[in-house]
């Protein structure tokens, strides 16, 4: 199964529910079940970007959320969610970037260590025998 290593504070982001598209340069197409791995975020602006554009949207407060996102270890498999759509949005200094739509989150229980390679990368079999996502992969029932 494949997994899309991101910033924690977007894996956290998408996590909730609050946030359903990612968009990056070099993804490849994709459509289906998706693993989502956070990565380290590269600085403190991501993790205050990702807690206000949740509380806009779904009305909690930023403390709590902010609490939320910490508890999120990197370097972990965190959940799933299923590409439903994906598209071309290029800008001017990317023409060729993507955009995934993000649906149907679940959380694992507990989160996975797993190494990681860079955007979209396939996941050992002994991490899948170690998640439990409901919908999605259940090997450590």
């Amino acid at each position: 199964m494949r997994a899309l290593s991101t910033p924690r504070a977007y894996a956290w982001a998408f996590m909730t529910g609050h946030v359903g598209f990612h968009a990056a340069s070099e993804l490849p197409w994709h459509h289906g079940p998706l693993l989502i791995h956070a990565g380290e975020d590269p600085d403190p602006t991501y993790a205050d970007a990702a807690v206000r554009l949740v509380a806009l949207r779904s009305g909690l407060d930023e403390a709590l959320l902010r609490n939320s996102l910490h508890l999120m270890q990197p370097g972990t498999i965190v959940g799933a969610v299923t590409v439903t759509g994906q598209f071309a949005c290029p800008t001017p200094d990317d023409p060729e970037r993507l955009s995934y739509e993000l649906t149907n989150p679940r959380r694992a229980y507990p989160a996975a260590p797993c190494p990681a390679g860079a955007g979209l990368f396939t996941v050992p079999d002994d991490v899948l025998a170690r998640l439990d996502i409901p919908g999605y992969v259940e090997g450590a029932r």
